[in-house]
């Protein structure tokens, strides 16, 4: 319920047919995925500090598409794993 006020919030906040992406950053295992794929964003990365869990998220991703025929979901693009340059702190 929390990500549907937060996705209605944004959406308001943007001028009508005005693209918006998200960044679900601790993806886990994609168990939001449902909820992202009935929402008006457009453009959502997903990202974990686990690799199993990308890749799980990946797995749940190609059995939506089949569900839904393949409407309301995009392609799944596996970018390169980036390393941490740093990390600051106060």
């Amino acid at each position: 319920m929390l990500l549907k006020e937060y996705i209605d919030r944004i959406i308001g906040n943007n001028a009508p047919g005005k693209r918006v992406s998200c960044l679900d950053l601790g993806c886990g295992k994609g168990g939001d995925l449902n909820k992202w794929s009935k929402s008006p964003v457009q453009k959502i990365v997903f990202a974990d500090i686990a690799e199993v869990s990308v890749k799980q998220a990946e797995t749940r991703f190609k059995d939506l598409a089949k569900r839904n025929g393949g409407t309301r979901t995009r392609d799944y693009e596996e970018k390169q794993r980036l390393p941490i340059i740093s990390i600051i702190s106060h």
